[in-house]
């Protein structure tokens, strides 16, 4: 990702893992280039026979999509997402 006079480059590797009937363990580590690490952990439930699942996780990424993602921050924080597959 670029923005500015920056350019920062990362590799972000991840795991899912079934708990039970639609109840998921999420994690995610980006190493980035410049020597910096952005990470994330949490659990997804998926509403069951429907296209919404509800996201709750600890990052110390600044965002969930794109640049947010490469950049991280000192401190912690918790979230708490709504999903909605659309066309499902």
């Amino acid at each position: 990702a670029a923005l500015g006079d920056g350019t920062w480059v990362g590799v972000g590797f991840g795991v899912n893992h079934g708990l039970a009937q639609g109840l998921q363990l999420i994690g995610e580590f980006t190493p980035v280039l410049d020597g910096r690490a952005v990470g994330s952990v949490g659990t997804r439930y998926s509403l069951p026979s429907t296209a919404v699942s509800f996201d709750l996780y600890a990052t110390n990424g600044v965002g969930r999509n794109g640049l947010g993602t490469l950049v991280g921050q000192s401190e912690t924080r918790l979230g708490l997402g709504l999903n909605w597959i659309v066309g499902r």
